[in-house]
């Protein structure tokens, strides 16, 4: 079954519906690129050289960019863009680079990777201009955790909702569930390490402690949040936050484990995990 918005729209149509009210064209293409890894024997070869894991770090720019090369080449596409996660400054191992997407091409197509002169915050800023000139009801998507909207909880969605505050928008407005009672929940969770970060979400963070040192706070409880986001060590909040002990006891495991076992073992446990997963999606 495909996934479905909130509204109960299938996400295709979503975009579909998005696209035909900005006059945009749309094309959908179906594949496996992801399924057909076996991400934990990545992780546990790979995990120890890179910030992310294996699709972040080494195989996303270039998978989404040779996903998108058939119908680009069909349709005639002179230039293709694929959005920086990253900017200027910034040089973290990770899978989508200038370095790397500017240099893939085909017969009649250049690739571009657009937007790298602008930090996060400076993209949300744009969009925030955006929003006041011309679609004051925009609706972001931006959750890992979620295709149909944004969860609210995770990191991604705390850090995109401060950030829009910082733009001046209201997070609830366009697409998060965020309120001023969030950064205490937020701040808990750092401090917690209830995720596990790495150097890219530092830089992000410290891009936004550099925004909130020239914003004047909205709230108390965002004054609050920014007075401990400029003390806090962000070298810290991603050191104290790695992944948990069985998952590097596994790739330990995993890597020193012969391959005829290691063939038999994982696609039971794979079979066993999705029909897990069935379980409860079930319920």
């Amino acid at each position: 079954m495909r996934p479905t918005t909130r509204s109960g729209l299938p996400s295709c149509e979503r975009v579909s519906r998005f696209a035909a009210d900005h006059d945009c064209e749309t094309a959908f293409v179906e594949s496996n690129m992801l399924s057909f890894l076996d991400h934990p024997m990545l992780l546990a070869h790979y995990k120890r050289y890179v910030d992310g894991g294996w699709y972040s770090s080494v195989g996303h720019g270039l998978g989404l960019l040779g996903l998108c090369a058939p119908m680009a080449y069909a349709r005639g596409m002179t230039d293709l863009y694929v959005a920086a996660t990253h900017w200027d400054g910034i040089d973290l191992e990770w899978g989508s680079r200038p370095d790397i997407d500017e240099h893939v091409r085909w017969t009649g197509t250049q690739c571009h990777h657009d937007a790298y002169e602008l930090t996060r915050q400076e993209r949300l800023d744009v969009i925030a201009d955006y929003v006041r000139s011309e679609d004051p009801d925009l609706q972001l998507q931006t959750c890992n955790n979620r295709m149909d909207g944004n969860c609210g909880e995770c990191e991604k969605c705390y850090r995109t909702a401060v950030g829009l505050r910082l733009s001046r928008l209201e997070p609830s407005a366009h697409g998060y569930p965020f309120s001023d009672a969030d950064y205490h929940d937020l701040r808990r969770s750092l401090e917690r390490g209830d995720w596990v970060l790495g150097q890219d979400e530092r830089h992000m963070w410290a891009d936004i402690r550099k925004r909130a040192r020239e914003t004047e706070p909205a709230s108390s409880a965002e004054r609050t949040f920014f007075e401990w986001l400029e003390t806090v060590d962000l070298d810290e909040l991603v050191s104290s936050s790695e992944p948990p002990l069985t998952h590097r006891l596994f790739w330990i495991g995993a890597r020193n484990t012969p391959n005829s076992v290691y063939s038999t073992v994982y696609p039971a446990w794979r079979t066993a995990k999705a029909g897990l997963q069935f379980v409860r999606s079930d319920r």
